[in-house]
């Protein structure tokens, strides 16, 4: 009988291999580096309209721009893209609330210097027929643990995203 690898063991492969093969490298991951000033002008006219329910060209809108937020490194920033009592749980943690993301994020990117992300769409749906309001994304990055000799570290998953119809900002995340 055959069977299929799973989307994460392709992607553990796909990463494990070309980690390998481009070790003399500093980075493989290639994300354009923003000015927080130019997501913080593009967030008040890009997020608000980019609420549910998504179409498949409004859910990798939205992706891309936490990509793009995300990869500013700015705590305070990100956490304008989620409501105030927004959930996250990241492995056995639970982040709830502006204040928490705002403390997890600074604490994890005085760890992680140089860190690069990448976010892909890899679903969009809802629990009825016409919701569109959940978006599954598949993500992976990179940095330099600074307490650990600066060495390169990659890090992959999945993340699940709910929204609130009437709120363009993210309610749950769930990875």
């Amino acid at each position: 009988m055959l069977t299929h690898p799973t989307l994460l063991e392709i992607l553990h492969s796909h990463i494990c291999t070309h980690a390998e093969a481009t070790h003399t490298r500093q980075s493989y991951i290639h994300t354009p580096k923003l000015h927080t000033h130019a997501v913080a002008t593009h967030t008040a006219v890009t997020m608000a309209a980019l609420k549910p329910p998504f179409t498949i060209a409004t859910a990798h809108q939205k992706v891309k721009f936490a990509q793009a937020m995300w990869n500013t490194c700015n705590p305070t920033q990100v956490s304008k893209g989620y409501t105030s009592d927004c959930i996250w749980r990241n492995r056995g943690q639970f982040i709830k609330g502006t204040d928490e993301i705002i403390g997890f994020l600074t604490k994890k990117w005085e760890k992680e210097q140089e860190y690069r992300l990448r976010k892909e769409l890899f679903a969009v749906g809802g629990e009825k027929e016409g919701d569109m309001n959940k978006i599954a994304v598949q993500f992976w990055y990179e940095y330099r643990d600074k307490y650990d000799g600066m060495k390169w570290k990659r890090c992959y998953g999945l993340e699940d995203w709910t929204f609130n119809v009437s709120d363009p900002r993210l309610r749950a995340l769930r990875g």
